[in-house]
């Protein structure tokens, strides 16, 4: 007679809790006939499971007493909310690794979640082909000005654009279920439940404490390195975890004598993982910042670019309310969200496209004061509808995270961004600026329903006027903003509205309550202060001497120039004079931490010497022009 083992009746119970969790969902928001064929596929897909691997037709089946209580239990659970009392029982037989186990036992971890990522992913290949009536033809932003063109955000025009056949469709919907399986049965207790903290509980262990972790390898590393000086500038004491991609080799002089001056180290790929699973997988670009969290050693990680610059001191950060409430904080871009209503259907994610709930980034306001139900629905932009990703979308040059409380949150977007290039990033922005991996974590938090808080006031800019083609404005930063005193605003926004009765509004009050109503009496306008900046991210062009001494950029008729203009608004901070002056000391005062520049030059020493000229010309130019930079409007 054949015997359940304990393992399978968790594989059933963990399908039996989806399917019931899927259910609770459905009955509690109402659904479409996709979310109809959804349930049909995961109760497919599980029965044919049990069907072929764990209930053959012939055999006689015996079970363990113990373990169909267990099951009984675990709905009793699940039905008064408990889903502690779930997760532990289901782990209740793992074995807490001694401390000399450690590093095998982590290695084994990742090695598991990559190999389950791999599995799962998509195999057919994405022609990333649009078609010819798509209306996304620019970026749309939230300003008054952009408000013509927000017809093209709308459910059908959104559908009208990447080509997915039905074939890929079902491919992808597949998959994307074969994941979540996989993930909901993954030993990830360790790494998520704070009440079994311990020294001998390895992979918990080994997230701790708050820091930064920024991705460095070849440029990246220099940059990263202006990063780090300019947190110390601000004397934020947080440590800082530089990933390096590949162990590059030359980065060891960097890494061994030159970043533990400022409380900071490098980590790599190899840290949690074994070379075989290294070698198995691809890794690249924009994939590496997901890697970065994943290897850095915090519990609590601000994720840098390492051209981003921090220009407040960060070390309450992780203490704010905003980020204990949600373990999640991301920042916006300039432009709304364009994601493929296909994303919903293939991840199986509600929503209601007859239940408005928002206007762009205004969920405070009560929808009737803009929207008099007189609106057809099908003009209305497709996320503001109830169960859709929210705008803004994503400006990934910053992101907070809590990694106990969002683990499955970091694993679901790895498989985003493992399967980023050939489908998601495209599926997440179709063509929008900055595709890659920036909506990768809110898509994940969102389908796994995981709090998140996103930055409501918009990015500024900061840059200058080109003499060389007609004065045309040149932004060179983005300006990201203090999520603290964001939050504070939004509260004080909800506060206000709380408890008050509104409407009925008349055709006149409604047509005249705008995005721009909201935005500027709360956040940014004539009378409202500016939200601090926090973060300066100088993505284009990035402080790489090498790429701006070869274009001999920032400057005319061969004077140079300052590009970043406004010091008083980034907090009376004169970034270019702390970076060319940084750039003089380190790369050409003393040439030993950064080969890449060689590397990049080709060992040409008379190209080195006059990039170094271009640096020192530069940074002489910060020290005389600085007082004259802070006294200017």
């Amino acid at each position: 007679m054949l015997s359940i083992s304990r393992r399978v009746i968790k594989f059933i119970k963990l399908a039996l809790v989806l399917l019931l969790i899927i259910s609770i969902i459905i009955v509690s928001t109402g659904y479409s006939e996709t979310a109809n064929d959804t349930v049909a596929y995961y109760t497919n897909s599980i029965q044919e499971y049990v069907d072929t691997y764990i209930l053959p037709e012939k055999e006689k089946i015996e079970t363990d007493d113990e373990a169909l209580e267990d099951i009984e239990l675990d709905f009793e659970n699940i039905e008064k909310g408990n889903d502690d009392e779930f997760e532990h029982d289901m782990f209740a037989d793992q074995e807490n690794p001694t401390e000399n186990d450690q590093s095998k036992t982590v290695a084994d971890f990742f090695h598991h979640m990559f190999k389950t990522i791999a599995t799962y992913s998509p195999t057919l290949k994405n022609s990333k082909s649009y078609k010819d009536s798509c209306l996304l033809d620019r970026d749309i932003g939230t300003r008054p000005d952009n408000y013509k063109d927000w017809f093209k955000l709308t459910q059908n025009n959104l559908n009208g654009c990447l080509e997915i056949s039905d074939e890929e469709f079902e491919h992808l919907r597949d998959k994307h279920a074969e994941f979540i399986l996989a993930l909901y049965g993954m030993d990830i207790q360790e790494l998520t439940t704070a009440k079994e903290l311990s020294e001998d509980n390895s992979i918990n262990s080994y997230y701790k404490s708050d820091g930064i972790v920024i991705v460095g390898g070849d440029k990246y590393t220099l940059l990263a390195f202006l990063s780090i000086k300019t947190l110390r500038e601000f004397n934020t004491t947080l440590p800082v975890e530089v990933f390096i991609p590949n162990g590059e080799s030359y980065d060891s002089k960097f890494c061994n004598d030159l970043l533990p001056q400022y409380n900071a180290k490098c980590i790599y790929l190899s840290d949690i993982l074994s070379q075989e699973t290294i070698e198995q997988n691809q890794f690249f670009g924009y994939q590496y910042k997901s890697l970065a969290i994943v290897a850095s050693s915090f519990a609590n990680v601000l994720l840098l670019d390492a051209d981003n610059f921090a220009i407040t001191n960060l070390d309450d950060i992780f203490d704010s309310k905003v980020f204990k409430e949600n373990g999640l904080v991301l920042w916006p871009d300039f432009w709304r969200r364009t994601t493929a209503p296909k994303y919903y259907d293939i991840a199986g994610v509600n929503y209601n496209p007859s239940i408005r709930v928002r206007n762009s980034v205004d969920d405070v306001s009560p929808v009737d004061m803009y929207d008099n139900k007189q609106n057809d629905l099908e003009n209305i932009p497709f996320h503001d509808f109830e169960g859709t990703l929210p705008d803004m979308s994503t400006e990934s040059g910053q992101l907070l995270i809590n990694k106990h409380k969002h683990l499955k949150t970091i694993i679901l977007s790895l498989y985003y961004n493992f399967n980023g290039p050939n489908w998601y990033y495209s599926i997440f922005s179709q063509r929008a600026a900055g595709e890659g991996d920036k909506e990768t974590f809110i898509a994940a938090a969102h389908y796994l329903d995981l709090p998140f808080y996103q930055v409501r006031t918009g990015p500024g800019v900061d840059g200058y006027s080109k003499k060389e083609n007609n004065n045309d404005y040149r932004g060179v930063g983005i300006l990201q903003h203090n999520f603290i005193q964001d939050n504070a605003r939004y509260e004080a926004a909800v506060a206000d509205y709380k408890d008050k009765k509104f409407g009925p509004f008349t055709e006149e009050q409604v047509s005249s309550f705008t995005l721009d109503t909201f935005y500027s009496h709360y956040f940014e306008g004539d009378s409202t202060k500016e939200v601090d900046i926090m973060f300066i991210h100088a993505n284009y062009p990035k402080f790489d001497p090498v790429a701006l001494y070869q274009s001999k950029d920032f400057m005319y008729n061969g004077d140079h120039f300052r590009s970043y203009n406004n010091l008083k608004r980034i907090n009376n901070f004169d970034l270019e004079l702390c970076v060319w002056g940084t750039l003089k000391e380190f790369v050409c005062s003393n040439r030993m931490y950064f080969p890449y520049l060689n590397h990049a030059l080709d060992d040409n020493e008379d190209e080195y010497a006059g990039m170094c000229k271009y640096i020192e010309d530069r940074a002489n130019h910060m020290e005389a022009t600085h007082k004259e930079a802070l006294s200017s409007d």
